[in-house]
């Protein structure tokens, strides 16, 4: 170090400016040279991070066109194969189904129920024979008997 601070001090000013200006140039191309590569590899991560955004909302997509298209698949399902499956659960429920019927509304489905937990398994297990989500639900008295009256949203 002692040689390089000699050999400066032998040099007059304007080779001392000239070593300056090369040692600054020098700074300046190596902080250059790291900023280059960060800047770089931020715009490649940025690249990466797009097309992998991209990858995933091509797949959500998809995915919900294939849940969609199977929901419409099983809302076709006829009628009677479905009113087997809701009188099966409702002798496992102990629930009285009455009968089904099927309008520009959805699929309504009339039972009798003395418990309400039986009532709401049932419309949870007629939601998931049907395939739809529960619309509308009323609930009547006749005869001393409590009847419900439940919608489900066919998709289509």
């Amino acid at each position: 170090m002692n040689n390089l601070i000699k050999f400066i001090n032998e040099r007059n000013n304007r080779e001392r400016r000239l070593i300056l200006a090369l040692v600054v140039l020098l700074f300046l191309l190596i902080v250059g040279g790291f900023t280059n590569g960060i800047i770089s590899s931020t715009t490649m991560a940025s690249k990466r991070y797009q097309i992998a955004k991209n990858n995933y909302v091509y797949v959500k997509k998809s995915a919900l066109m294939i849940i969609n298209s199977s929901r419409s698949e099983m809302s076709k399902k006829d009628l009677t194969s479905i009113e087997v499956e809701l009188i099966e659960s409702s002798k496992i429920n102990n629930i009285d189904y009455k009968y089904s019927s099927l309008d520009e509304q959805g699929l309504m489905i009339v039972f009798s129920a003395d418990d309400l937990l039986q009532a709401g398994q049932f419309l949870k297990e007629s939601s998931q024979i049907t395939n739809s989500n529960l619309g509308i639900i009323l609930l009547e008295n006749q005869d001393n008997q409590r009847i419900f009256k439940a919608t489900f949203k066919l998709e289509n």
